[in-house]
């Protein structure tokens, strides 16, 4: 059983590979990776997005609740209803920044994977400008 994993198939050479035509293979992997980077791409932007809605969320019930929880005629009343309305509005910044940083990160990793491709498909010497062009959505 060893002697079968340690025997490997020789990697075929450039004019095998060139031979062959595996270009269309190539093509099919390279489109299928920038799928997955625009749709992590999205993702990020779908996060940033959650994080605008959870804030306003956030915001609109705290601010629903210190009023309609809170008297309104004494002096005491309003310095605590202020004091509710900037606890409200920390945690409001809060929601959103927590999701805004982790969208960018996923954002960033999304670039970083186009830079990546975009680099590989370049230098591939197995296409030709034609095909790196419709790979590239150029």
């Amino acid at each position: 059983m060893f002697e079968e994993l340690t025997q490997t198939r020789p990697e075929p050479t450039f004019q095998a590979i060139r031979a062959n035509n595996w270009a269309p293979l190539l093509l099919n992997r390279y489109v299928d990776a920038y799928r997955v980077a625009r749709f992590v791409r999205g993702l990020g932007k779908i996060v940033k997005t959650i994080g605008w809605v959870a804030a306003i969320g956030v915001a609109v019930v705290g601010i629903a609740m210190v009023f309609l929880l809170t008297p309104s005629e004494a002096m005491a009343d309003s310095v605590r209803r202020l004091e509710w309305l900037v606890l409200v509005m920390v945690c409001v910044g809060f929601a959103w920044l927590w999701c805004f940083v982790l969208g960018t990160l996923i954002s960033a990793c999304s670039h970083l994977l186009l830079a990546v491709l975009d680099q590989a498909v370049n230098t591939s010497p197995l296409l030709n400008d034609e095909q790196r062009a419709s790979i590239m959505g150029l």
